[in-house]
């Protein structure tokens, strides 16, 4: 077998399939030389591509060099010619290799001059009788046809990551098992600089859930609506911290929702639910691959709350009316139910002794142990609405919330161990606080206020943060000398010393620093925005 390439406008690669020798003199024979024998018939063949689609990502200004697999349903015979064509102005060059008698290999390489933007176009794979380069006569089928979405990134400072001395991994929802959203580190905002985001398709269809990092990985879970009123098609995805390009991909099939991923025990879980129930499955962290999956009949009906990871434990929504449960990070095992409650939001915290919810006006402390009602508070009348989304804060004696409603809102502290209010402050609170110390911080009427964790006495109130019509803002996280608030289009940071703005970005969403000092901004429409923090 010989390989021949051609560039044809840089766009085509050919792999000549005939046998090599042939055709050789010799004398004696008896056939008229005014006799063409007619070629040996062709079988048919049927060629597998994949990854089908391929999808492709690279940051603007560099190429990428990608690999697709080629495998023929039975050797392709002497005299058929093989070849790989592709869009000059997207692929500068395109490469086949020979596996083995039924497989094969083509390496493209996309244009390192696109411009940021998502592209999508068709690679042809063909089998041919005559030249491959014209291919008059192509076998039946020919040729196949592989679907390309290209994805250029912006990307701006890709300086090098290091590890920010005394922080861990970003691996659930508030940072840590007590949901301080306290990041124990320093950052100067003149420092501060545009990295690399991940933008939704052109379409702007996909739906991302925040992001959890760990060992220079972003982990991203996502949803592209099927249409027809058919449950959505669910993606999860790695792309590296340093550059933002994809490492893996998993499809996770058709789930009608699907919680936060959380990490723990060196894999990646996930609770979700469909039309034939709900489950409960970790994934590798290297490759994406499934590790294990625990169905159950039970559908959930309300969306899920962030599940909680405290060491080698794992709490979520799984099993009876959207249960909280309790694994074991290597088994899918339940530990123990809780099911005296129905109320569905389970976004939960613990200690190590018991596990708290507040939802509705209502703290429950949940027995870490035994999964046993400890208690329950009376509700905190007058606030009644959804269920929480973000979990109580701790600091070992007391359990902080916010609550909201049509009627206005609250800050509040319980007692740990009995569940007794200790004090409460209503006001126009729309974020969960973070603790930092004996300090909470929290947005209440659009401007951040510090108060005593010990009384809810106020210490300072901001400046306004910069509203923006029907965008309050949700989140905060705090660091030792700033704290970030996010609404829905924009993200601020306030000097904790000046009580000032002293950084905003146009993007907003859920917010998360990684041990290595990046920032992240998880918009559900618009995508994720990555911002140096030094």
């Amino acid at each position: 077998m010989r390989l021949t390439y051609s560039n044809m406008l840089a766009t085509t690669a050919l792999l000549a399939l005939a046998a090599c020798g042939g055709g050789g003199g010799g004398g004696g024979g008896a056939t008229n030389p005014g006799t063409v024998t007619p070629p040996a018939p062709v079988e048919n063949v049927v060629l597998t591509l994949s990854p089908s689609p391929a999808l492709v990502t690279q940051n603007a200004g560099t190429g990428t060099t990608f690999t697709v697999s080629i495998k023929a349903s039975s050797a392709i015979p002497a005299g058929v010619n093989a070849a790989v064509a592709a869009k000059a102005d997207l692929f500068s060059n395109t490469s086949l290799s020979t596996v083995s008698a039924q497989e094969y290999e083509a390496r493209i390489t996309t244009n390192a001059t696109l411009a940021a933007g998502t592209y999508n176009s068709t690679i042809e794979v063909k089998l041919c009788t005559d030249a491959a380069s014209t291919c008059r006569t192509p076998l039946a089928g020919s040729p196949w046809l592989l679907p390309v979405t290209l994805t250029v990134k912006k990307v701006g400072n890709l300086s090098a990551l290091a590890p920010v001395a005394g922080l861990h991994a970003w691996n659930q929802a508030q940072y840590d098992a007590a949901r301080t959203s306290y990041i124990p580190a320093t950052f100067t905002p003149s420092a501060f600089s545009f990295r690399w985001t991940v933008d939704p398709d052109s379409a702007k269809l996909r739906r991302f859930k925040p992001v959890v990092v760990a060992d220079k990985k972003v982990y991203l879970v996502s949803s592209m609506p099927a249409g027809n009123g058919a449950e959505p098609d669910w993606t999860l995805q790695a792309v590296e911290e340093l550059t933002g390009l994809d490492r893996w991909r998993t499809d996770m099939g058709k789930r009608a929702q699907t919680s936060l991923p959380v990490l723990g025990d060196n894999r990646l879980h996930l609770f979700s639910s469909g039309a034939t129930g709900n489950t409960y499955r970790t994934y590798n962290l290297g490759t994406g691959q499934q590790m294990s999956h625990l169905p159950s009949t039970v559908v959930q009906t309300t969306d899920y709350a962030p599940p909680l990871v405290s060491g080698t434990t794992v709490y979520g929504q799984y099993g009876p009316a959207g249960a909280l449960s309790k694994f074991d990070s290597a088994s899918t095992t339940p530990l123990w139910q809780f099911t005296e409650s129905t109320r569905g939001g389970w976004a939960v915290s613990t200690d190590g002794t018991l596990i708290y919810n507040f939802t509705q006006g209502i703290m429950l402390g949940i027995e870490a142990a035994t999964g046993k009602l400890a208690y329950a508070s009376p509700s905190l009348l007058p606030y009644s609405g959804a269920p929480a989304t973000m979990a109580p804060v701790l600091n070992g004696t007391q359990v902080f919330v916010t609550e909201s409603d049509s009627r206005g809102g609250a800050l509040a502290a319980f007692s740990a161990a009995t569940g007794k209010l200790n004090w409460q402050v209503q006001a126009s609170f729309t974020s969960y606080p973070a603790l930092v110390g004996s300090t909470l911080y929290a947005v209440n009427g659009g401007k951040l206020e510090a108060r005593n964790s010990a009384n809810g006495d106020p210490l300072w109130t901001s400046l306004a943060l910069g509203a923006v019509q029907d965008e309050p803002y949700t989140e905060v996280l705090a660091t030792d000398n700033l704290a970030f608030a996010a609404s829905q289009s924009r993200v601020v940071a306030v000097d904790l010393a000046t009580h000032k703005v002293v950084w905003e970005y146009p993007a907003g969403g859920s917010i998360a620093i990684s041990e290595n000092g990046i920032l992240y901004i998880t918009h559900p429409v618009n995508g994720v925005v990555a911002i140096n923090l030094r």
